[in-house]
């Protein structure tokens, strides 16, 4: 029992240290907090929403600010990572490519194709760093 009464207390005090910080924020008008979400996902078939970023405005309640054409998310994304110390988004796509997006100027900076392919990265705290596992998991002596 005592086990649970820790963990609730760590939850709480993690949504509070959130909470918190996302007050600094707020109170800054001249931070402008946006949520960036690609599309197509790899694995979606149907429903799908066109392709690029889609930009929600978070302090607008997740308000629909623009979309961002961007032509190989077309063939579907393996994954999306950011950088705030970059200011830039890095991509997978299942054409085998890994990508930079500048969220400064809104244009792709570099991409780059790998003959294994490019699943979900991580993105090091400086920026500087990309770590992308090659190809993705799929059933056969390949994956």
């Amino acid at each position: 029992m005592r086990f649970f009464s820790l963990i609730k207390k760590n939850v709480f005090l993690l949504v509070y240290f959130m909470l918190a910080a996302n007050a600094t924020f707020a109170e800054d008008d001249s931070i402008q907090r946006l949520l960036y979400v690609s599309s197509p996902d790899a694995a979606q078939t149907d429903g799908r929403s066109g392709r690029g970023l889609m930009v929600f405005d978070i302090d607008n309640g997740h308000k629909f600010v623009r979309r961002i054409d961007i032509a190989t998310f077309g063939e579907g994304q393996r994954g999306l990572t950011g950088s705030i110390a970059s200011r830039c988004l890095y991509f997978s796509t299942t054409s085998f490519a890994l990508g930079c997006f500048d969220l400064e100027t809104d244009k792709v900076l570099w991409e780059k194709k790998f003959t294994a392919g490019c699943d979900r990265s991580c993105v090091s705290l400086d920026g500087k760093r990309i770590y992308a596992p090659t190809g993705w998991w799929t059933a056969n002596d390949e994956g």
